[in-house]
């Protein structure tokens, strides 16, 4: 979340959108990361990216800033990630993407101001990133861009366009979700059942 620090030195943003992020995660769980530390140079030999490459260093920036993955010169999953890729329950994998797209300061900030309510469009979004979390302008467009294709990946956006969050949160809490939204119609007399 947003604290006085990311105030006065801008909000957390990732450098690539969520789905992204989970392909290099899931190449740490490919690699045992979910049990020992992978070494950096294994991981980008695996992704097939140069070890010293920006490229290779935004992903890595970005997983971690998704909360997927821990460590600097290895890195294995964090508990966040292993519940996504190991779930236990069915609530599991739904509640750790949640906890993923929350992780950057700058999108926990946007969920908090527009849960519930229709999202702005994305230069407008991009403002809010430039101008009250401080994001760089060069990067606040990116960063809009990024939080919408994530959030969407995560299931949060509905098709009008409003961010349903603390509704899908709420969802993912209850083990088997129901649907109440219309009564189960018998089938017609002329069927058999």
């Amino acid at each position: 979340m947003a604290n006085e620090k990311d105030t006065q030195q801008g909000a957390s943003y990732p450098y690539m959108p969520l789905p992204s992020a989970l392909t290099v995660a899931e190449a740490v769980k490919q690699l045992g990361g979910n049990k020992t530390p992978v070494p950096k140079s294994l991981l980008a030999s695996t992704l097939k990216e140069d070890i010293k490459s920006q490229g290779f260093t935004f992903r890595i920036a970005s997983t971690k800033c998704f909360g997927l993955i821990e460590g600097r010169s290895a890195y294995t999953l964090t508990e966040n990630a292993k519940r996504y890729f190991f779930p236990t329950s069915t609530s599991d994998k739904i509640e750790a993407s949640l906890s993923f797209l929350q992780s950057p300061s700058g999108f926990a900030e946007i969920i908090k101001r527009f849960d519930g309510q229709k999202l702005p469009e994305t230069q407008m979004l991009a403002n809010i990133f430039h101008t009250q979390l401080r994001v760089p302008e060069s990067w606040s467009v990116r960063a809009a861009t990024f939080f919408l294709r994530s959030a969407q990946h995560v299931g949060v956006v509905d098709e009008q366009g409003f961010l349903r969050f603390d509704a899908a949160k709420h969802i993912g809490s209850k083990e088997s979700p129901v649907d109440t939204s219309a009564p189960e119609t018998p089938p017609p007399a002329s069927q058999p059942p």
